[in-house]
């Protein structure tokens, strides 16, 4: 049960469309990385990003016993420019789901944000 929103009711307002490749920033728990994964059906990518890799483990197993198997695991620093390691204009959508909050520096988080969006691009702050 998530600490802080309903991911899958903020998932729904978003309108992801199949297809879409979507970046979840500083994943956690995983709880807005399976919306988005269940939401895209088996069509598009979800890349989890995270700078622990514990976590990266465990929501990878969660994913598994869920049979969710359009999800990327990627060790990463959303606080750095590349830190994601996502191509320039490469998602469609970025979720920054209940993470601003441990964020030192979320002017470079939101820099690197605009970076892996595609033009006209979408970004869910919770």
């Amino acid at each position: 049960m998530p600490l802080f929103s309903d991911p899958e009711k903020n998932v729904d307002a978003l309108g992801i469309q199949f297809g879409q490749y979507i970046a979840d920033f500083g994943v956690g728990s995983g709880h807005y990385t399976f919306a988005v994964a269940r939401a895209l059906g088996a069509t598009g990518r979800v890349y989890a990003i995270d700078i622990q890799k514990d976590m990266l483990t465990r929501i990878a197993h969660d994913a598994r016993e869920h049979h969710l198997s359009n999800i990327d695991y990627i060790y990463g620093d959303v606080e750095k420019i590349n830190g994601t390691h996502l191509a320039d204009s490469s998602v469609d959508i970025v979720v920054i789901g209940n993470t601003l909050f441990q964020v030192e520096d979320t002017t470079t988080m939101l820099n690197e944000a605009k970076r892996v969006l595609i033009p006209g691009g979408r970004v869910l702050v919770v």
